[in-house]
């Protein structure tokens, strides 16, 4: 049976009209070319050639099977193309699984990571908890693994941190403990509790975190185990229990006003995030270049929306205060009067000067006005002009510091706020 050998030989020398020229393009002797021409003549049954002294020219049947030939190899080509096009794509994806809460919040926003080659990878992301997770990768299934809950130990998996989380208490908007910043063991322990089923990183370092505590976990009211946190939003959403889950996870709900979060005194929630790799497989090129933009923190804070959580003086970091996403309460009312607080350093007048930024709230634009009139000053100042609470006004505070538009500054304890020098791009202009 003739070969594409010989199709690309007999194509050749008709291209020609030559075989000692065709054989010099080819790169083969003469006679090698005549044996191949004379193969297809008698495979074909027929003469392909009529031979000159000038060279050849095609017979009918040699016109025949060149217009044939010339699809064949053409057709060849396409595949090769189109199988070297399909290895190229497969080599830019890259194989990874994720707990929930990092596959659903976090990873979307880094799977648009700019690549240098302006290539985009592909990915191939499953979605499971931490023992899944962990498994698929011991096994081989799964070259990049990110999970919450501490994995289990094995000489064969690699363990790096790349992020921090906070787990948060999480109620309703109707529940009475909805405008409070942290409630007590006590109080946790008698209220029905929802939470993730067993094997999940989530409820793995709920329980660590509430032993290391002096809580047994068994003293919960669990009333559910749910292995969706989007189930478990919904379930407490209707009013069914309290939960226990990441803070990243409640951040559209909490804007809505539909939950609130706050946490529980004496009782640390944070976790690390981690990648996790098994030693016995090697990362393809795409796979080594996702996992050090992961190791670059400056890298994941430029992509990764910064979370808010509760504020709580007791749980704030040395020198700075933590937001807080949500407005608790409903508008405050607007002082338009001068307040001269004798317990307060603060002398503020305020003479309702607002820039009616048109993606600030009314108390927002009151605020602004204060810090404007003022030059600077205190929450304590803003939640009694405002005829509120220091925690609402926090509330606000944080959200301007969001858009830009104001700068805190000096430690927890003296902490003022200030009008930026130069509003952000995230302030969209008076109007």
């Amino acid at each position: 049976m003739s070969s594409l050998e010989q199709f690309m030989v007999f194509k050749e020398v008709v291209e020609t009209g030559n075989i000692t020229l065709a054989s010099k393009r080819l790169h083969i002797s003469q006679p090698s070319v005549s044996v191949q021409i004379q193969n297809l003549e008698r495979e074909y049954g027929a003469e392909l050639f009529e031979r000159t002294n000038r060279g050849v020219t095609l017979t009918e049947p040699g016109n025949i099977l060149y217009e044939k030939i010339v699809f064949v190899i053409h057709a060849m080509q396409q595949a090769k193309e189109t199988i070297n096009d399909y290895s190229a794509k497969q080599n830019t994806c890259i194989r990874m699984g994720a707990t929930l809460t990092i596959g659903e919040y976090l990873l979307p926003h880094l799977m648009g990571l700019a690549h240098p080659d302006h290539l985009t990878p592909r990915f191939n992301l499953q979605v499971a908890n931490t023992s899944i997770i962990t498994k698929e990768v011991l096994e081989k299934n799964l070259n990049i693994g990110f999970v919450e809950g501490p994995p289990p130990h094995d000489n064969d998996l690699i363990i790096e941190k790349f992020w921090s989380d906070e787990l948060v208490l999480v109620v309703p908007m109707n529940h009475p403990w909805s405008t409070r910043i942290e409630v007590s063991f006590d109080e946790l322990a008698s209220e029905r509790f929802i939470t993730r089923e067993r094997g999940s990183g989530t409820r793995d370092v709920m329980e660590l975190a509430l032993l290391h505590s002096n809580f047994d976990p068994d003293q919960l009211n669990v009333v559910m185990e749910l292995n969706s946190t989007q189930a478990i939003k919904e379930a407490v959403l209707s009013d069914l229990g309290v939960t226990i889950i990441s803070a990243l996870t409640i951040q559209e709900e909490c804007r809505q006003k539909r939950l609130s979060m706050l946490r529980i005194s004496g009782c640390s929630l944070k976790r690390p995030l981690s990648i996790i790799t098994n030693r016995k497989v090697t990362l393809t090129v795409e796979e080594r270049w996702f996992m050090n933009q992961m190791r670059h923190e400056d890298v994941l804070r430029s992509v990764i929306p910064e979370p808010f959580l509760p504020y709580s003086t007791s749980h704030t970091d040395a020198g700075k205060d933590q937001p807080c996403v949500i407005e608790h309460a409903t508008t405050c009312p607007i002082a338009h009067t001068a307040l001269d607080d004798g317990d307060n350093p603060d002398r503020l007048t305020f003479r309702g000067s607002s820039p009616r930024f048109p993606d600030l709230t009314e108390t927002e634009q009151a605020i602004y006005s204060l810090i404007h009139d003022n030059g600077s000053l205190n929450s304590a100042s803003v939640a009694i002009t405002l005829k509120t609470t220091q925690r609402n006004g926090l509330i606000v505070l944080n959200s301007l510091i969001n858009k830009g538009i104001i700068e805190g500054y000096g430690g927890s304890k003296n902490r003022r706020y200030r009008l930026r020098s130069q509003p952000s791009h995230k302030t969209r202009g008076r109007g």
